[in-house]
């Protein structure tokens, strides 16, 4: 073969153009090892090929396609050659040539990014598009060294190349990206929606501090026309702090009443990433989707509800119960998971409602009502009753049933029978010997007691004696 290959060769020099590009062809069925060989040969009379061939277009694309076929390390080789057709008058072989430099590992590619970058100016829309796919392949701290060659791109005219401008930015390191992220936030007003698209999704890889300075721009980006553009504005959102993403909580809030479930839904996540106490200021709204039409706004209203404190959590718990009768048995399963995270005394009380899942259609339910009772519940409600780990079709729901609700019956009178005993302690406790209620009492009844003493020498037949005891004659007496 390999002698074979020598003589298709020597005829890519043949005076005759069919046998060139007959020769051409020949060469494209050989190995990337074999072809290895001659690379040196096709990229030398890559021009003479497409000069005296009968379809100079057509011949110059079957070289290229040859070069292409090779390894990268053995492309590596002959890159220098690559490079200087991209000064080529034709468009068509610059495209050609970034198309071969494509096939190149990333730390040999750096060694032409220059190169490369320098066709972001190219006249040819094509050039410049295939340009910036090859630069986004860089390695982030090589591509950091020529974004500024892309972020000029960003003003261009075609709207193609400006997406590609920022894909290619959104492949730089944060620190790299924050210091060129006024750009970006430039074309959050750009005309074509995918631009404002993309725009948002490269803010969302920049520190939180650093994207906490563009905020106000992003939380604008929630009136938008686009749906896609309110939902993808929220994840952004959700790369906040906290303290910051609080400062906006209200527009996040807003969109709980989007036209679109998907931006709803990205609404409730996003909410979810807000302190306990702060989140709880907005509850109720959070509460209200849970009645929302779509399945999906339901789970993640349920799922933004676990992440309140339990103190909090158990103010909506009734409402969370009555999700435990939703049509789709994943968001059953997620009322479960969130009544779970409530205190045990609350989360007893309602018990009874995860047993009767016990009956529930589908068996996840089932399963997860019965590991949620036997974690939750205290030691001595579950000592002795059977809960297994993975149950079988087979496993005697009924049983653990009767006994779990004879139990949380006993389990509740106990709460409230030590609630009644500390109800009664707490108010006789200022009445104990040293207590402040045992002085007042005493002080009380010694002024009873003088009272009744003063009361007792005003009566008739006291003044009477207190008269003859004194020698004064008494009221009706003989003169």
């Amino acid at each position: 073969m390999s002698d074979g290959a020598s003589t298709v060769v020597v005829r890519l020099d043949a005076s005759l153009s069919r046998v060139r590009q007959n020769a051409s062809s020949a060469l494209g069925k050989l190995g990337p090892a074999a072809l290895a060989q001659y690379a040196d040969a096709i990229v030398t009379k890559l021009e003479e090929i497409a000069e005296l061939a009968l379809d100079p277009t057509r011949a110059r694309s079957c070289a290229w396609d040859e070069l292409r076929k090779l390894e990268p390390r053995m492309l590596a080789r002959r890159a220098d050659g690559v490079v200087t057709r991209l000064e080529d008058d034709d468009c068509v072989v610059r495209r050609e040539a970034l198309e071969t430099l494509r096939q190149l590992e990333p730390p040999t590619l750096a060694k032409h990014a220059g190169a490369i970058a320098a066709r972001l100016e190219d006249e040819n829309f094509n050039v410049c598009c295939a340009a910036l796919d090859i630069l986004r392949k860089l390695e982030p701290p090589t591509l950091a060294q020529h974004a500024g060659a892309v972020v000029a791109t960003l003003e261009d005219d075609h709207c193609v190349l400006r997406r590609g401008a920022i894909r290619a930015l959104s492949a730089l390191e944060p620190l790299t990206l924050a210091q060129h992220a006024g750009a970006v936030v430039a074309r959050l007003e750009d005309e074509d929606w995918d631009v404002r698209d993309r725009a948002l999704w490269a803010l969302g890889k920049l520190e939180p501090p650093t994207l906490a300075q563009h905020a106000g721009a992003v939380v604008a980006r929630l009136e938008d026309d686009r749906c896609v553009l309110r939902f993808e504005a929220l994840l952004t959102l959700r790369q906040l702090e906290p303290p910051t993403l609080a400062q906006h909580a209200g527009a996040v809030m807003a969109r709980l009443e989007d036209e679109d479930y998907d931006v709803r839904r990205a609404a409730l996540v996003t909410l979810g990433e807000l302190e306990p106490q702060t989140l709880a200021q907005h509850a109720g709204a959070i509460v209200a989707r849970l009645e929302d039409d779509h399945f999906n706004v339901r789970c993640a209203a349920m799922e933004t509800l676990g992440k309140l404190e339990p103190a909090t959590l158990a103010q909506h718990a009734c409402a969370v119960v009555a999700r435990l009768e939703d049509r789709l048995w994943s968001n059953r399963c997620s009322a479960i998971k969130t009544l779970g995270k409530l205190e045990p005394a609350r989360f007893a009380h309602y018990a009874d409602a995860l047993v009767a899942r016990f009956e529930d259609d589908h068996w996840t339910v089932r399963r997860e009502a019965l590991a949620m009772l036997s974690k939750r519940l205290p030691r001595f409600v579950t000592l002795g009753i059977d809960f297994p780990s993975a149950p079988g079709f087979d496993f005697n729901y009924n049983v653990v049933r009767r006994r779990l609700l004879v139990r949380l019956a006993w389990y509740r009178f106990r709460i409230r029978w030590r609630v009644y005993r500390l109800v009664l302690y707490w108010y006789a406790l200022p009445y104990r010997p040293n207590g402040p209620g045992h002085a007042r009492d005493v002080e009380a009844w010694d002024r009873m007691n003088g009272n009744r003493d003063q009361s007792a020498s005003k009566t008739p037949s006291t003044r009477k004696r207190q008269k003859r005891a004194m020698g004064a004659p008494s009221v009706g007496g003989t003169s």
